[in-house]
């Protein structure tokens, strides 16, 4: 019981949103009685009621449900049968979920297949990319996102291709639902936290946008992108202002820069001014995941010396599995996706 209690508690500490109220604690059993199962089951209702009718959640609505992990009875039920939008506390659940449906030490692999035969160092085809959804494959976790795939690289180069006279191509993904969560704004989804999420995930799903001023009003402004450098392609419409001409009502230099997409050119669009001098990083969210993927793994091939001619090429040759890539273990990906309460991972 006191094992149920506790998790009873977290669930309603993690269902206010973070604010905490104090628990009442039940009466304990004098020694050597032995509580009658309806008398623990009225104790534990009482508990949990004392908790969801406290003043501090009088505007807000409870859903609760307690069943016994071992018999399957339900010992408390509020609301349960009400639908209602989950928020970040939902990754208590989801991460517990996944911990005993896949365990502690669960991975995901990437694998790398050839579409044609591979004669001298050259694969007569594509190089086929499938995923299943690695989350680890980001600059948060590895300290650099293009570090796994170059380890790719490694291993394609160590299996003696130099050269690949197809594409690089995403394999079909096994996600069959939307990219992107149910009831999320649509004004939010160029926002890091707003990233859809895909089979092929790179970054977790955003990139960093490094933009310079010049040093001089007029000076052209540059920018460059991270973790891939290649993707996504930018046109910079920004300008290079003098400090004396960027100031605000409180006499401070401003830097005003927007970035968005450009849905004619799959590229993104760098507008505003920034200050003679000075640097900004934005991030913005991938509409294409796999493409994102493809592109930084293409951009991590050509750094290890591997050619990739783009060739057109038949489709519909067999495709042989080369290698595979395995992620870190989930339990090692759990203080990436809990703590910081991840939206993509969860």
């Amino acid at each position: 019981m006191r094992a149920l209690r506790t998790t009873v508690a977290l669930l309603l500490a993690g269902c206010a949103g973070g604010h905490t109220v104090p628990a009442p604690v039940p009466a304990r059993p004098a020694p050597g009685a032995a509580a009658a199962p309806a008398d623990s089951r009225a104790a534990l209702a009482s508990f949990i009621d004392s908790l969801a009718n406290a003043p501090d959640f009088r505007s807000g609505h409870w859903g609760i449900l307690v069943v016994d992990p071992v018999r399957g009875d339900t010992l408390y039920s509020r609301n349960a049968d009400k639908l209602f939008m989950p928020a970040s506390n939902m990754k208590i659940v989801t991460g517990a979920v996944a911990l005993a449906q896949l365990g502690p030490d669960f991975t995901w692999s990437t694998v790398l297949s050839a579409r044609g035969p591979i004669r001298r160092g050259v694969l007569e085809g594509d190089l086929v990319v499938r995923g299943e959804g690695d989350p680890s494959i980001s600059t948060h976790m590895r300290g650099d996102a293009m570090i796994p795939l170059r380890d790719l690289a490694d291993s394609l180069r160590a299996h003696g291709v130099t050269r690949i006279r197809g594409r690089v191509v995403a394999a079909p993904s096994p996600f069959t639902d939307s990219p992107l969560g149910y009831g999320w704004d649509w004004d939010d989804l160029d926002e890091p936290y707003g990233a859809g999420v895909d089979a092929l995930y790179f970054n977790e799903g955003f990139a960093e946008v490094l933009v310079r001023a010049g040093a001089r009003a007029g000076d052209p402004v540059r920018a460059t992108t991270r973790p891939a450098a290649t993707y996504p392609p930018l046109v910079i419409q920004a300008t290079t202002v003098a400090r004396s001409e960027a100031l605000g009502d409180a006499a401070s230099p401003r830097t005003r820069l927007t970035i968005g997409w450009d849905s004619t050119r799959a590229g993104l669009d760098v507008r505003g001014t920034i200050v003679a001098g000075d640097t900004a990083v934005l991030q913005i969210a991938f509409r294409d995941h796999p493409a994102a993927f493809v592109a930084a793994l293409r951009e991590a091939l050509g750094g290890r010396g591997i050619t990739v001619d783009g060739r057109a090429t038949d489709t519909t040759a067999r495709t042989d599995s080369l290698l595979s890539l395995r992620s870190p273990t989930l339990r090692e990906v759990f203080p990436f996706f809990e703590k910081p309460s991840q939206n993509q991972i969860g």
